[in-house]
């Protein structure tokens, strides 16, 4: 058994011995056919599973082309440009929409990064097989695939650059083709290709080198910005004017072998020169525009309120000023005007100099928290006046007073004695002001100053105790004009308007007409005029009322002067605070009647009706109290019906004596008697020396007639005098005051006297 086995095995190996060689090939071959086979299968298996993996580990798409990052492209109410202020990452773009990018854009971008963009779905195999061969070939990159679609997922979220970012790309690219058209996709890529510097987007390019929106390139000019996006740096136009030609002359080149242009526009542009170069952008209104950033930094709107033609009478009038304030060590100062009918901002001075680092120039003084001084008092005698505690003729006692320990005294340091409330409002007496703060209320007071809007005013009422009337709080520019608009609204509160498209906010009556009105008439006077601007009598000069504050210190100037049309509100100071003398509220003052001259250069400034809910009455001129049938002078008041107190006269009650007689008697006319030393008028207590009774006066053409002035003079006397002329109270001054009164033609009867009944009086005429 074991021999046969043998043999057969012997004879097995002998036929395989005599296998033809032919036949030994084809065995192999089939073998090698099968392994491939299977290692295809196997490979197949990888790579499905490697594909797998991949395709697991890309993160998923998500959109980020809905926003830009638009610059803010502020605007003034006529549409004129304030400034280009720089979008997310500090980038200046201004998104537009395809149609507005002209006839050319997009066929020179197609031509010069992307000819078969409307063929492929995102990836373009072909120009990936290309790549892959030149850069196998070099051993390096020579070549990229890079297609519109995925340069927009490059843009829109910038990655490390590596072979698994561009497979994320490609795989990104194919899901933008599915969610958005071709035409989206060129609107993302035109909107968001850097442009050198920090430029994005063809718009806001073809703005700064060119200084036209993009729909109004040529082709030559479209060409020359198409090919700025692949080196921005190096082909800058600005820059490097002969790499950004020939980069343009390729994209033009490309145009014409893709059909989009003939070879007669194709010779045309490319002998057009490179005339490209950095425009700088506007910078205008630099406080104002800063403001509208901070104040609407969520969804900014470029439309303004802002009025060109008024900004710049405000910066002019203040730069006019700037000599005169710097040699006075005011180094600060700050304008806004707004528009009462509207609520709106037409102009905001920030400082004198914006660049001027030196002192400070870029603080903006009208949204800075200083200290307003007497500014707040007319909206405390506006709460008086409306709760009928008093009238503009009512007499108050400007003395020395104790509030718990609180012993203040005025801005002269001085007490003026019995003034009625239009005098202490206009020279802006503390007493007076701080005991009607008393019989409001302090909350009152604090709460109507918030609803204001004096936002600042952030503590309780107590904080700040009974000298919030004087002003040691702290408030903005910005928002005391918006509070005195109230005021020229007559008692209208309306929040401040800065967007041309903003609604007007809820109105909110603060104070009566019949109160407004007669604030405003307190306010204003020609005779307040003459005393702060020394504008004589013939220049024609608009209607304003007016208020002044200076804080304690000599640190804050402010004026704050409206009528129905406008408020100026106009601030002196400095950003660090150092002490200036020069800063007391008259030196503002100036500036803001300066502005309402230029406003109004005819000088027919519109002005307030009188409510007819406005009662006009006699009262005495002493007391300020309703007259009676004993009071000697009466002047007449207003008062509002049925709302202001009626109290009798409490110093006439009775026949008076001395004045009674003196008034009622013929005025002396003997011209020496006010000198003699013997006779009547030695026993006189109060004696007019000035003028000399029955002398005559004249007027001088030559002579601007409210420069030609009478003075008023009595004997010293230790108590206030009162000076009547033609039976209307002219002044209220101390005996050592030098009372001056403007000449008027015709025959005047002048009367002194004093709160007991002492007088004396003379006649003039005046020629």
């Amino acid at each position: 058994m074991e021999a046969a086995g043998l043999s057969r095995r012997l004879e097995s190996k002998h036929e395989r011995k005599k296998v033809p060689f032919k036949s030994k090939v084809i065995v192999h071959r089939t073998r090698a056919r099968a392994y491939f086979k299977r290692l295809m299968a196997g490979t197949g298996i990888i790579l499905a599973m490697a594909g797998l993996a991949v395709w697991l580990c890309i993160p998923a798409y998500r959109d980020n082309t809905r926003r830009y990052p638009a610059s803010v492209r502020i605007l003034d109410r006529n549409g004129g440009e304030l400034r280009l202020a720089p979008g997310t990452n500090v980038v200046f773009c201004t998104p537009i929409a395809l149609s507005e990018t002209g006839d050319w854009a997009v066929k020179a971008l197609i031509a010069a990064e992307d000819k078969r963009f409307y063929r492929h779905a995102g990836i373009d195999w072909l120009a990936v097989l290309r790549a892959l061969t030149l850069n196998a070939a070099s051993l390096k990159t020579r070549s990229g695939a890079s297609t519109l679609s995925t340069l927009v997922i490059k843009l829109t979220y910038p990655r490390p650059r590596t072979l698994w970012t561009k497979i994320i790309e490609a795989h990104h690219a194919r899901q933008l083709e599915r969610q958005m058209g071709k035409n989206a996709i060129l609107e993302q890529y035109l909107n968001r290709a850097p442009f050198g510097g920090a430029l994005q987007g063809i718009e806001a390019a073809s703005l700064f080198y060119f200084g036209k929106p993009a729909n109004a390139l040529s082709l030559s000019e479209v060409a020359l910005l198409i090919g700025l996006p692949q080196q921005p740096s190096r082909l800058r136009p600005d820059l490097h004017p002969d790499r950004a030609l020939r980069r343009r002359n390729y994209v033009l080149s490309r145009m014409n072998a893709c059909g989009f242009i003939g070879r007669r526009e194709y010779a045309g542009a490319i002998a057009q020169p490179v005339a490209a170069a950095g425009r700088p952008r506007p910078f205008r209104a630099p406080h104002f525009c800063d403001f509208i950033l901070k104040r609407y930094a969520e969804s900014p709107a470029p439309a303004t309120t802002l009025d060109p033609a008024i900004q710049a009478l405000a910066e002019q009038t203040l730069d006019a000023r700037l000599t005169i304030l710097t040699n006075r060590n005011i180094h600060g100062a700050a304008v806004v005007i707004l528009d009462v009918k509207t609520a709106a901002l037409r102009a905001m001075v920030g400082s004198p100099d914006f660049q001027n680092a030196a002192a400070a120039g870029q603080v903006n003084g009208a949204t800075a928290r200083r200290s307003p001084g007497s500014a707040l008092k007319p909206f405390i005698y506006g709460l008086a006046l409306d709760q009928g505690l008093c009238s503009p003729q009512t007499v108050i006692a400007d003395a020395p007073v104790n509030f718990s320990g609180y012993r203040p005294s005025n801005f002269d340091r001085d007490f003026h004695g019995r003034v009625s409330v239009r005098g202490a409002l206009v020279n802006s007496l503390n007493i007076p002001a701080l005991l009607y703060t008393q019989k409001v209320g302090l909350d009152r007071v604090a709460h109507v100053l918030r609803t204001l809007g004096l936002s600042t005013l952030d503590q309780p009422a107590d904080h700040y105790g009974l000298s919030l009337a004087i002003g040691t709080c702290e408030v903005t520019l910005l928002d005391m004009a918006n509070a005195y608009a109230c005021l020229a609204r007559e008692g209208v509160f309306t929040p401040l308007r800065c967007l041309e498209a903003e609604e007007r906010g809820a109105e909110t009556r603060v104070f009566s007409r019949e109160t407004a009105f007669m604030l405003a008439d307190m306010l204003s006077g020609d005779e307040r005029l003459f005393e702060t601007t020394g504008q004589a009598g013939d220049v024609v000069l608009p209607r304003v009322a007016w208020k002044t504050g200076t804080s304690s210190g000599y640190r804050d100037a402010w004026t704050l002067a409206y009528n129905p049309d406008f408020v100026v509100g106009v601030w002196l100071g400095n950003p660090r605070g150092q002490v200036s003398e020069m800063l007391i509220g008259t030196a503002a003052a100036g500036i803001a009647h300066a502005i309402f001259r230029r406003l109004y250069p005819e000088g027919n400034a519109p002005w307030y009706a009188r409510p007819a809910g406005l009662q006009r009455r006699q009262v005495c001129a002493l007391s300020g109290e309703a007259s009676t049938a004993f009071c000697p002078i009466t002047v007449v008041d207003d008062a509002i019906e049925g709302i202001t107190v009626r109290t009798l006269c409490r110093i006439h009650r009775d026949a008076p004596g001395g004045l009674t007689s003196a008034l009622s008697a013929p005025a002396r006319r003997d011209s020496s008697a006010s000198r003699r030393t013997d006779g009547p008028a030695a026993d006189r207590s109060v004696c007019i020396v000035s003028p000399a009774p029955g002398a005559t006066f004249r007027l001088m053409d030559a002579l601007p007639s409210a420069r030609q002035e009478l003075k008023l003079e009595v004997q010293p006397h230790p108590t206030a005098l009162y000076w009547f002329v033609d039976q209307e109270l002219y002044r209220t001054a101390d005996s050592r005051e030098n009372v001056f009164w403007p000449l008027q033609e015709g025959r005047h009867r002048i009367v002194c006297c004093t709160a007991m009944g002492e007088s004396d009086s003379v006649e003039i005429t005046v020629e």
